[in-house]
């Protein structure tokens, strides 16, 4: 028990498929000195149920209800601002992880006081139960704040599934927006610190090819129609700005937006090429 408590938030909403099969990943970890705190957005399925059985049989786990549904961003903020561990890490309903997982990138954490984040490798599991592993590019060790700005916010944001330090990401003023809530998030803790990498931890996530319409109905509950493009674009970039001109200036904030915009415009480019090639592959 003298070892740091980890404090992991599971923010759910209809996970009956995948929900139980999470948490005992989690709990089955050797290191044992976890608390793990779910949030239930209002779901409609068995999602309660099975947690309140597996809370009921497990004291290091604790059940949160919401009385009303919220967002998925509100949802993700709710369970950190409940954890009291030294490191907290998230963690999805449907997505799994190495044995080893939360033992070495605490260790790595503890060793390494320049990082903030410790991630590992990731592997992509698909709904025809292919299984591709790979070297996510994420780490930032060694990198002007700059650099880690621009390598942050042109990827994927898989690693904000890590192990954190909980006082540095508490340091992050969530900004809300429809469009990749995760992102502004990613970017303004790149300037507190580097990410680190351990090849050891091995991140098994459940891979879907969704639409931003598919996402933004999914976690917000509207859709992108109704919010707009213009209106989306906007939101993304004044939470982008305002996170990350907190921890630096205002020129390396309009950096993070332009940044951005890149990304979107690659993003979208892609999406629509990959979607041609499965309407083309449907004819054939």
């Amino acid at each position: 028990m003298s070892r740091p408590l980890v404090s992991v938030g599971i923010p759910v909403k209809n996970g009956e498929p995948g929900i139980q099969r999470a948490l005992h990943n989690v709990l089955s970890q050797p290191y044992r000195h976890i608390e793990v705190i779910v949030s239930d957005n209002c779901s409609g399925d068995g999602t309660a149920d099975i947690c309140s059985s597996i809370a009921a049989a497990d004291s290091r786990v604790r059940l949160c209800r919401q009385p009303k549904p919220i967002s998925a961003a509100e949802n993700f903020n709710h369970v950190l601002r409940q954890a009291t561990g030294r490191y907290f890490m998230w963690a999805a309903h449907d997505d799994l992880r190495s044995e080893n997982f939360i033992e070495v990138l605490v260790s790595r954490l503890e060793a390494d006081r320049s990082a903030i984040l410790a991630f590992g490798n990731m592997a992509l599991s698909y709904p025809n139960g292919a299984t591709t592993e790979y070297r996510f590019n994420f780490e930032t060790s060694g990198q002007a704040r700059i650099t880690r700005v621009w390598n942050t916010s042109q990827i994927q944001c898989y690693h904000i599934y890590g192990v954190w330090r909980r006082d540095a990401l508490l340091r992050v003023n969530f900004q809300h927006c429809f469009f990749w809530p995760d992102l502004p998030v990613m970017v303004g803790a790149s300037c507190l610190g580097e990410f680190a990498r351990v090849p050891e931890a091995v991140f098994f996530r459940a891979e879907r090819i969704k639409s931003n319409e598919e996402i933004i109905r999914y976690c917000f509950g509207v859709s992108a129609r109704q919010l707009g493009r213009v209106r989306l674009m906007w939101g993304l970039s004044k939470a982008m700005y305002e996170i990350v001109r907190n921890f630096s200036n205002r020129a390396t904030g309009l950096l993070a937006v332009v940044f951005t915009a890149l990304k979107f415009i690659r993003q979208t480019a892609q999406f629509r090429e990959r979607r041609q090639r499965r309407r083309l592959g449907s004819f054939s």
